[in-house]
């Protein structure tokens, strides 16, 4: 019956906000989309493989990056690097949702392609969000905002 198997869409989520990330997943899958999860920084060196320069597996394979760019106490990479990452995938061409505290100031090099978002918004803000980078949700018809 020649039915063609279309590809979904693949995103991926940056953050080490464990609570967020499953959030995301969520959210994203029930809109019909692949998800995949940075595991973050590991040992030994315990720092990013794209910030160091080196190619990112995980970056080839996602037509969309959710960045949080809200670090915690703590956490690995700082909120200069979380822009530095930014910047790194928008090199790779792909579209990013950058997700900011709503009181912070935002200072990203390049917001062509570059969305931002509240880090806490509500589900259907976010499902948005993500679409409208998507334009309109077409894994074909991506368009940077």
């Amino acid at each position: 019956m020649g039915t063609q198997l279309e590809r979904r869409t693949t995103a991926l989520v940056v953050s080490e906000d464990s609570g967020l990330q499953e959030n995301l997943t969520q959210w994203l899958e029930d809109d019909g989309m692949e998800v995949i999860v940075c595991p973050g920084p590991r040992a030994p060196d315990f720092s990013c493989i794209g910030l160091r320069g080196e190619p990112c597996p995980l970056v080839g394979g996602a037509d969309l990056i959710l960045v949080d760019l809200h670090p915690e106490p703590g956490q690995l990479i700082d909120a200069t690097g979380r822009s530095e990452l930014v910047s790194h995938y928008r090199q790779h061409g792909r579209l990013v949702v950058a997700m900011v505290d709503a009181a912070a100031t935002l200072e990203l090099p390049d917001t062509d392609g570059v969305a931002v978002v509240e880090r806490l918004a509500e589900r259907g803000t976010l499902v948005a969000t993500v679409r409208e980078v998507l334009g309109g949700g077409s894994p074909g018809g991506a368009s940077p905002l």
